[in-house]
């Protein structure tokens, strides 16, 4: 930023605020396909342009920037009502320090690179990125007031992000990564919902109207029962024939400790009023921990 003056400057860094890269750890879900394929095994040869590696890395950055996209545009539509949210209102856009136009002019910038780079590594991979984007487009202007709608959205985008980085790796993904995806992201986004209901309680409806339709009760219902299938599943996989035969050995099942104490943590999480538990998690030093530490055992498991 040296030599810019301070108003472009600031300018700069809220657009890249506005896009959230804090929130792009989540895309490492484009990465899962090549890691459980064992594809790892040909990362000497990343620098190739055509490795699975190099291909998938290029997934993951396009749905960095593509997601980033989403958010600027969710911030266009909701900036109306996020200046009356007591966290929201500081955002660069309502609080004018990112302008309305330069916002529209970057978001119409970046789908049009963003698209043009997706093509350039298949048909389709930017078809399926296409739909991711396509998808919360309608989220942002009409499915997040939709209850049900509007956590179903989200957790389509976890698996759309698993179906990227597959077309990417070249690989195929099975039934239990599908799954334990899907309900691992319902579980987040019932997650987030119970905060909301907590921090703005009957208000809650003034800034995001989908709140009135839920309930405390029957968000901590279906946490619990997304809960459950999540980490069901994921036990019976690690000691299913399927990972036995690709893996030849069933010690994945020492990374299930790992897994429920990320769930409780989650949990724990949600009970602040403060922030949105996503975003706590992804600060929280004891989630952190406990997150590398189930990676490098997995890591182990299938590559040592």
């Amino acid at each position: 930023m040296t030599g810019l003056p301070s108003s472009q400057t600031s300018t700069l860094l809220g657009l890249l605020q506005t896009m959230r890269p804090h929130q792009w750890v989540k895309n490492g879900f484009v990465l899962t396909p090549l890691i459980f394929a064992k594809k790892l095994e040909d990362l000497p040869e990343w620098m190739d342009p055509e490795s699975v590696v190099t291909r998938t890395l290029g997934a993951f950055l396009l749905f960095c920037i593509g997601s980033g996209l989403v958010y600027l545009l969710n911030d266009l539509v909701d900036r109306e009502k996020d200046q009356l949210h007591p966290q929201k209102k500081d955002r660069p856009i309502p609080s004018g320090e990112l302008p309305v136009p330069i916002a529209q002019a970057s978001l119409g910038v970046g789908l049009i690179l963003t698209g043009s780079l997706a093509l350039a590594l298949s048909v389709e991979f930017a078809a399926l990125l296409g739909a991711y984007i396509g998808m919360n487009v309608a989220y942002s202007f009409r499915l997040k007031n939709v209850i049900v709608a509007d956590i179903l959205c989200i957790a389509t985008g976890f698996l759309l992000r698993v179906g990227g980085g597959a077309i990417a790796a070249n690989v195929p993904v099975t039934e239990w990564l599908y799954t334990i995806t899907f309900a691992l992201a319902l579980f987040l986004a019932l997650g987030k919902r119970k905060q909301e209901l907590q921090q703005m309680g009957e208000h809650g409806a003034t800034t995001r109207s989908v709140l009135a339709s839920y309930s405390q009760r029957g968000v901590r219902l279906g946490m619990g029962l997304t809960g459950v299938l999540a980490v069901g599943t994921y036990c019976l996989y690690c000691f299913s024939d399927h990972a036995f035969d690709q893996f030849e050995t069933r010690s994945l099942g020492w990374t299930i400790p790992f897994l429920f104490f990320g769930f409780a943590r989650f949990i724990q999480l949600t009970r602040g009023a403060d922030q949105s538990p996503t975003d706590a998690m992804i600060r929280d030093p004891l989630f952190l921990a406990n997150l590398g530490a189930w990676t490098l055992v997995v890591g182990g498991v299938i590559y040592g």
